[in-house]
């Protein structure tokens, strides 16, 4: 009889992760990666890049951070042991995004001092810094950066890549006084007098200088890697360009890798050196502020913009940018702060007028998210639509983001002063595109009723006209539920009907501000349905 140390040698081990195949580990590992998961992927149809970020779970602030989970789970595993090291090592440093989206509401981990050794590695390790696919900073957690161990990371990051800061600063210094191109303001003129002087040991610090090395900083970031797909430097808000270009010193000429580009303002002076950039998402553009600089270099393919005013030189601006083929346009409106301005051009920019902007890409754009939410808000809706908006043109567009009155006010008439023979399911098909797919409507308060005789009248507009064929989904942003008639007629004509949350730029702030960490919009919901009563 076989003794039992015997049996246990015959049974077949266990197997452990080192068993598996190093393709197999990459799959699980690339879980706790945002770049692996896609989420800078360019084609991602209807919604704000904000809007994405919010599709996973909130954070909640006394429960400990997503992304530094996610993060830990990659480093634990590569001080595991020798098999796994080079797996998760090359993962862990595919992004460097401390506090992305919401996850830095978590009071147990704060993301502050992360930039000054994460360039030590990757200046050093340069097989590292190769790997890096996407860096996503905000301002705030750049500014508090220590301003001594700043200048000693921009020394050693410029010893990295072969460059004597001090003489390369001496020389962009004499290259902008001497260029009459260069604005130069008293704020600009200060920096310089700084870039001349910051290596003295008896340098003073100030606040505006101290802001400005942090940028210098980015700047240094960027040019320590050179495979970047995606950078987001949305976070960046309240800052002066600097007076030339800080990458140029550092010999960075093009981003040849660099795909997606979030940004409010580029001080960076990044667009012109994207030379296949393919998705630009633009944050808060108001003509008051700083524009972005144009790039006859730039042509991108998926143009986003979040939070813009609800002007047409926004729009227009934006446009430069966009390339022959441009296959998706989003656009998130919000009201402008000048007034007097703001009157004098919303009843002349309407939904119809920013189509017509867009008229050139009809055979090319297949996405399009117009959300005037943050405009309708502040003035009744038909200043923003038009009974002449129609999408027929739009040969190839699939997916289509609408506020619920442009579809169902402008199919009524707008305030009943226009009248139309056609039947409303006719009118409907008619400012839908023939290839449509989906579409997704968000709420903009209008009756409850009107909504749901216009999701019937969509409904009638497939089975009767022959038009909309191909539509197969809707998706409706409503904090409520419409009558089970709604429901019964979509799924007749073959469609599905389903609630969903898009949140405005505006939700999304008061969210971040709710100190209890609850989910966006609870207060909201209970206004709309209060709103919805009244009607």
């Amino acid at each position: 009889m076989a003794s039992k140390a015997e049996a246990l040698s015959s049974m077949p081990r266990s197997m452990t992760l080192t068993d598996l195949p190093e393709e197999v580990l990459s799959e699980i590992f690339s879980y706790f990666c945002l770049h692996c998961c896609g989420e800078f992927n360019p084609d991602k149809g209807v919604g704000t890049p904000q809007q994405h970020k919010r599709q996973r779970p909130a954070q909640v602030r006394d429960k400990r951070s997503w992304y530094s989970l996610n993060k830990h789970a990659l480093y634990s595993l590569a001080l595991s042991c020798k098999a796994l090291h080079p797996i998760a090592e090359a993962i862990l440093y595919h992004e460097f995004a401390p506090g992305y989206g919401d996850s830095e509401r978590s009071i147990y981990f704060s993301f502050e001092l992360r930039i000054h050794p994460f360039m030590r590695t990757v200046g050093r390790r340069r097989d590292l810094a190769e790997k890096v696919r996407m860096i996503s900073i905000d301002q705030t957690i750049a500014y508090r950066e220590n301003c001594e161990e700043s200048l000693e990371a921009l020394k050693q990051g410029a010893s990295d890549l072969g460059i004597d800061l001090g003489a390369a600063w001496q020389r962009r210094v004499a290259e902008i006084r001497h260029d009459p191109d260069y604005p130069m303001d008293s704020y600009h003129r200060a920096w310089l007098d700084t870039l001349c002087s910051i290596f003295d040991p008896e340098y003073t610090w100030l606040a505006g200088p101290l802001r400005r090395l942090q940028l210098e900083l980015i700047a240094m970031l960027i040019a320590l890697l050179p495979k970047l797909e995606h950078i987001g430097l949305e976070g960046f808000w309240n800052f002066h360009h600097f007076p030339d270009d800080p990458l140029k010193v550092l010999g960075v000429t093009e981003l040849p890798y660099l795909r997606s580009y979030e940004v409010r303002t580029d001080g960076f002076f990044i667009l012109d050196k994207a030379v296949n950039l393919k998705e630009l998402s633009i944050y808060n553009v108001t003509p008051s502020e700083i524009t972005l600089l144009f790039s006859e270099r730039a042509h991108v393919e998926t143009l986003r913009m979040t939070g813009v005013r609800h002007l047409p030189s926004s729009v227009s601006h934006a446009l430069r940018f966009a390339a022959k083929n441009l296959r998706s346009f989003v656009y998130e409106a919000q009201a402008e702060d000048d007034q007097p301005h703001y009157e004098s051009t919303r009843g002349e920019f309407n939904a119809e007028v920013i189509v017509g902007m867009l008229r050139e890409y009809s055979q090319t754009l297949e996405t399009l998210h117009l959300d005037f939410r943050g405009v309708v808000y502040h003035s009744p809706r038909c200043y923003f639509y038009s009974p002449d908006f129609t999408l027929q043109n739009f040969t190839k567009l699939r997916h289509v983001f609408l506020s619920t009155g442009i579809l169902f006010d402008a199919s009524r008439g707008i305030d009943n002063t226009e009248s139309t023979s056609e039947p409303p399911h006719a009118v409907i098909s008619r400012l839908l595109p023939p290839s449509i797919e989906s579409l997704y409507l968000a709420w903009d308060c209008p009756s409850v009723s009107g909504v749901e005789a216009g999701l019937v009248e969509l409904a009638h507009a497939k089975q009767e006209t022959g038009c909309l064929q191909h539509l197969r989904r809707v998706g409706l942003h409503y904090s409520g539920r419409l009558e089970e008639a709604v429901d019964r007629a979509l799924e007749a004509a073959g469609i599905d009907f389903v609630y969903e949350r898009w949140p405005t730029l505006q939700d999304i702030a008061y969210d971040e501000r709710d100190s209890e960490g609850e989910s966006w919009g609870d207060d909201d919901d209970e206004d709309e349905d209060d709103e919805d009563d009244d009607e």
